[in-house]
């Protein structure tokens, strides 16, 4: 019994998490340190915040592609289950248009998975150009479960000195 007292707190203490994503190109960016180049970020920044949530809430995302004309791109969450709202899966060309250019479009995804996972860019080029960050889904009717003092979200992709469009066509010699 009280497994259902803690899953109904769960549920009570849900909320909408609304975030508004302008996904454009950033100057600068450069992790290692050495090779500045531009990059794709969300509302100018990059690195992207990493996205932290709770098991039963709402991640609404207002999605604007101000990258330059002719580039589409979409959101892909990577590893959530998209059963019965796969219009959200934001795999540009399977089951997603994409966004225009100067276009808007809403995801509203339920997160009913705990675990931590991973947005990313489905256009040209948007992996590689950085528009990829950590999303944290928290267990929220178990957050000390073992036991520990502090965390942090360390995410890990592979970077390249130029920018994909570069890369691109340097291997593009038709």
């Amino acid at each position: 019994m009280q497994w259902l007292w803690l899953n109904l707190l769960a549920v009570i203490h849900c909320e909408v998490i609304t975030l508004n994503w302008d996904i454009g190109y950033v100057d600068g960016g450069d992790p290692r340190g050495g090779f500045p180049r531009q990059v794709i970020g969300v509302n100018g920044q990059w690195p992207i915040p990493p996205v932290i949530a709770n098991q039963g809430d709402t991640l609404v995302i207002n999605a604007r592609n101000v990258l330059k004309e002719g580039l589409v791109t979409s959101v892909h969450f990577h590893g959530l289950f998209q059963n019965g709202t796969n219009y959200y899966d934001g795999a540009l060309g399977i089951n997603d248009c994409g966004i225009p250019f100067n276009s808007n479009y809403t995801y509203v995804i339920n997160l009913s998975q705990t675990g931590s996972y991973w947005i990313h860019g489905h256009g040209f080029g948007d992996y590689p150009n950085g528009f990829r960050t950590p999303l944290v889904i928290k267990d929220s009717s178990d957050p000390a479960r073992y036991g520990y003092v502090d965390e942090f979200t360390l995410g890990l992709a592979d970077w390249y000195d130029r920018t994909y469009e570069d890369i691109f066509v340097s291997f593009n010699l038709t």
